[in-house]
């Protein structure tokens, strides 16, 4: 070894001794540190360590690395950054932590693990960004004119609600007090068969601009596309529309009252689309680590200029439609980090295809190393 080398080495031996020494190391580093010993003991915090967990930097030493990661994280990503640190390999990647009370972040983690000149042993080395607040701003900056639509919406669907109970109330009034007019039946049920569609919309829009967070279940998409069109095999046969479901046994992660509502969804289009008849065609393939979910049916089409904004809120083909079940649909499938597809022939019909990530986490995160 070089003399120098050799000297640095001897001097780093000596001051490592000192535990100011370290702790002028720790409070010189712009990020939180943690050092843990190959267990996941924390043996030590850099002062940084408060701002992002809430805790002070002294509490945080002689506990577990463990308290810091997600419940969800225990099982398989914890351990297999454990054992990469025991193996020597390095990792660098973004995840879910944990501070005070549970408050999650997302932060990006730099793990090493050296050997420690002191006892010999592994010692891990983690240091921790906060990118929390670049992550929100990032999915703010993607999604604001969406967002901003979609406040706009909330709105009017929030001040149309109660004009339209209180229109309804006093049509009824109205009807009782003057039953006896010719032609007030006909009159009556037209402005209240027009009140419900107007409801009915405000709830499509309200369901649009308050959709829930996706709760991801293990569950079969053929069973769930089953249960979707369960509702509407007498409407469907009463049409003369035929239905023959090519989907395999496939178990993903996802919502199942979200995924009913976009098989619904497509369910129902299909019976505007063919009111004399056709079929619908449901299949699926499995290609490398994405599955594609087909909703087919042979009805009257959709004109190539409409196509580019079939997913866009409040555009319809149709006279009387509302333009928003088809934005639902895609907002459902963005959640659940797919992309949604349409192709369409007049005269022919309308093919829609999903394509949804066999799984959204990371191997490391799903597989024991």
């Amino acid at each position: 070894m070089h003399p120098g080398r050799r000297k640095t080495v001897d001097l780093l031996s000596t001051c490592l001794k000192s535990s100011e020494f370290l702790e002028t190391i720790l409070s010189s580093v712009q990020h939180p540190i943690l050092l843990a010993d190959e267990g996941g003991r924390i043996l030590n915090a850099s002062p940084l360590c408060e701002e992002v967990f809430g805790v002070p930097a002294q509490d945080l030493v002689s506990q577990e690395l463990s308290t810091l990661f997600t419940e969800e994280d225990l099982d398989v990503l914890y351990p297999n950054l454990l054992e990469l640190a025991r193996r020597g390999e390095r990792f660098d990647g973004e995840i879910m932590l944990q501070g005070r009370d549970r408050n999650r972040f997302f932060a990006f983690l730099s793990m090493r693990a050296c050997g420690s000149p002191l006892h010999g042993e592994r010692m891990i080395i983690l240091s921790i960004r906060d990118i929390d607040t670049q992550k929100r701003l990032e999915q703010e900056r993607r999604g604001n004119h969406y967002d901003d639509l979609i406040k706009v919406a909330d709105g009017i669907a929030h001040e149309l609600r109660n004009p339209i109970v209180g229109i309804g109330g006093f049509v009824n009034r109205l009807y009782d007090a003057c039953k006896t007019v010719e032609g007030g039946k006909k009159y009556y049920n037209y402005i209240i068969t027009n009140l419900k569609k107007i409801e009915a919309l405000v709830k499509k829009v309200e369901f649009f601009a308050h959709l829930p967070r996706p709760s991801f279940v293990e569950t079969d998409l053929r069973e769930l596309a089953e249960s979707a069109l369960s509702p509407y095999e007498g409407e469907l046969r009463s049409h003369g529309i035929r239905v023959e479901n090519r989907m395999t046994e496939t178990h993903l992660r996802v919502d199942p009252e979200l995924f009913i509502k976009v098989f619904s969804v497509f369910t129902e289009n299909a019976l505007d689309a063919m009111p004399h008849g056709g079929s619908i065609r449901l299949d699926t393939a499995l290609r490398g680590d994405t599955y594609r979910i087909v909703f087919e049916d042979t009805g009257h089409g959709i004109p190539s200029q409409d196509l580019p904004y079939i997913f866009n809120p409040f555009f319809s083909t149709k006279a009387d439609g509302a333009g928003i079940d088809l934005a639902v649909v895609k907002r459902i499938v963005e959640t659940h980090g797919g992309t949604i597809q349409v192709s369409s022939q007049l005269g022919q019909g309308t093919r829609f295809e999903i394509h949804l990530p066999t799984e959204r986490r990371r191997a490391i995160r799903v597989t024991r190393i």
